[in-house]
């Protein structure tokens, strides 16, 4: 994907919204209220809006800059964003709703959104996608598809995170190699040898690696749970193999043992190549080292990267006002076409619009926006990412004593499985 210079615009028609606005089942009905809402306008009273978000790092200031221009924008409504860490976002904002101070929009990971609407937590907005025209089309098609459960939508994509490989290019140039990624298994193997040979230890595999676990899992073929949400598949041939394939960097030499912190060995040019969050682009040390960015090798018999995406929600807290709702749907409109601010927080916006006339010096970007195809999501059910604590601990168990891979997977399968029962019968999917 090549990004090219040029504004991004808001949708120009006027259109009117049949609101029907409603939570998840067995939750308050929404207000079916009509309202006349703009792709480019608010016509309602004043209005005063607030926005939780999970932005604490260097990403915080972007977002609080697409607020300021919305602010700015138009007279009518005025947002106040608060940022917070995303496991006190999701904790805590059902309890505010109820207290009638919560968020009116919240910035929800992908992974998280059944859950809160599970917990009555957010509104459904597939008369809001209706009326303002949005499919797939506008966005990756898994992206987009990720966002859904329970045939219902309650988000807007706003961008796409994930996995990329860092090359350090001094060490690199110490090995005597051309800083040229690999792009598969024997390329890969093949500079893993010659780093090796300059007594290098070229690829760190950190002992708690669960995205790296689901970005491999994904190339050979596997999912960490079956399509329905019903059980853990991590233990499958797939799961064995790419847990073993991590391990195998270790016992082959090619990472030390034990490694907590792989990106600051990456800084310090320790190492020579690791597989790190596109977020890594943001860190302040990072202008330091002499490198570069590439999409991940494909180890596996097809491409495949573990990513996220933040998901723009209207939450239940706007419920029953026609106004807020009106004003919150415009907002979260706004944020999904003018996201070009949020390519500069290292995200990859969500709308293909946006990417396609991002800056050109955004080019740091361009791996990992190559990779939006290939993320492997996990089904969206609630609480089946908290499950998934077993596979980390096996994960670690593998990495630190070389546990067997398939009865550390088994194991942690039989575990997931008991907490899926539970969130089934918690949730009731």
């Amino acid at each position: 994907m090549k990004f090219t210079r040029g504004h991004v615009t808001a949708v120009a028609a006027v259109t009117v919204l049949a609101f029907a606005l409603s939570s998840c089942s067995g939750q308050s009905a929404g207000t079916g209220a009509e309202v006349t809402v703009s792709g480019d306008s608010y016509d309602g009273p004043d209005v005063a809006l607030t926005v939780w978000n999970p932005f604490t790092g260097a990403d915080g200031p972007h977002f609080q800059t697409m607020v300021d221009e919305f602010n700015e924008s138009q007279e009518s409504i005025t947002v106040t964003a608060t940022s917070m860490p995303g496991s006190d976002l999701y904790g805590k904002i059902g309890t505010a709703i109820r207290a009638d101070k919560g968020p009116d929009v919240a910035v929800i990971h992908v992974q998280n959104v059944a859950s809160q609407v599970a917990q009555g937590n957010l509104l459904a907005i597939d008369n809001v996608v209706e009326a303002l025209d949005l499919t797939g089309d506008d966005f990756a098609e898994n992206v987009w598809d990720a966002a859904e459960y329970d045939d219902r939508r309650y988000s807007i994509p706003l961008d796409q995170h994930m996995y990329g490989l860092f090359i350090n290019k001094e060490v690199y140039a110490e090995a005597g190699l051309d800083p040229v990624a690999p792009t598969d298994k024997d390329e890969l193997i093949a500079q893993l040898d010659a780093f090796k040979a300059a007594g290098i230890q070229g690829f760190w595999q950190p002992t708690s690696d669960e995205w790296g676990f689901r970005t491999f899992l994904s190339q050979f073929g596997g999912s960490e749970f079956s399509e329905d949400g019903t059980e853990a598949t991590f233990n499958s041939a797939a799961g064995v193999e790419a847990l073993a394939w991590q391990r195998s960097l270790i016992d082959d030499g090619y990472s030390p043992e034990n490694v907590d912190d792989p990106w600051k060995a990456f800084l310090a040019g320790e190492n020579a190549m690791g597989l790190f969050g596109i977020w890594h682009l943001g860190d302040p040390a990072l202008a330091e080292v002499d490198f570069m960015a590439a999409e991940v090798p494909q180890v596996g018999d097809q491409p495949g990267v573990w990513g996220s995406s933040h998901q723009l929600t209207i939450t239940t807290q706007a419920e029953g006002d026609e106004n807020k709702t009106a004003a919150a749907a415009y907002f979260v409109n706004y944020l999904s076409q003018n996201s070009l601010e949020w390519a500069h927080a290292n995200q990859v916006p969500a709308r293909k619009s946006v990417r396609e006339s991002a800056e050109q010096e955004l080019t740091l970007l361009q791996p990992f926006a190559a990779q939006i195809e290939h993320i492997a999501f996990n089904p969206l059910y609630p609480g089946l990412e908290s499950s998934l604590t077993p596979l980390t601990d096996a994960i670690n168990e593998v990495m630190t004593s070389g546990a067997d891979p398939q009865e550390a997977l088994d194991k942690a399968a039989e575990q997931t499985n008991a907490i899926i029962k539970d969130n089934r019968q918690k949730y009731g999917y």
